[in-house]
């Protein structure tokens, strides 16, 4: 358990050097690194993206939390592939770096990270939202209400933006 903020004022960069430390001491243990490892994007590009356009058929925009970008990456490299024309909006919180912003601390688990995933590209076009703390507890606390349903931080995130988009 890591229960002391790295210098980053966050826990990522501590876990990563307790894996890499783990890694040195068991050679029979290994690292997936969903922020680095192309099967990531392939993944999702493989089976994410693939079913959600043979279920959907053709769509007009696609939002997608950015995480690992693993999910962003892989529908962007799909639709390219097969030459289809929606757009794509990733969704990421206020704090993080992915999309070149100032590192921030961040209370909510899910979206966010303070280190850009390698597997990151801006090299196909999509839109870049930003989300903050705030604006995901109101959209958590107006689907609980209005819904009855209760979510966590990425789909609230992620719900919010749907909702600034008007979607």
């Amino acid at each position: 358990m890591i229960e002391s903020p790295d210098s980053s004022g966050g826990f990522l960069h501590k876990r990563i050097a307790y894996i890499n430390d783990a890694l040195q001491a068991d050679p029979q243990l290994i690292r997936l690194n969903q922020y680095r490892n192309p099967a990531n994007v392939h993944a999702h590009r493989d089976t994410t993206a693939m079913h959600l356009h043979r279920q959907l058929g053709p769509i007009d925009l696609l939002v997608v939390g950015a995480g690992t970008t693993g999910t962003l990456m892989g529908c962007l490299e799909y639709r390219r592939q097969h030459r289809l024309d929606h757009e794509i909006a990733a969704v990421d919180a206020i704090g993080s770096v992915t999309f070149g912003g100032a590192l921030r601390r961040r209370f909510i688990p899910g979206l966010g990270t303070s280190r850009r995933p390698e597997i990151y590209s801006e090299a196909e076009k999509f839109e870049q939202i930003l989300i903050s703390e705030t604006e995901t507890v109101v959209e958590c606390r107006r689907l609980a209400r209005r819904y009855g349903i209760l979510v966590g931080g990425s789909t609230g995130t992620v719900l919010e933006a749907v909702r600034i988009l008007g979607a």
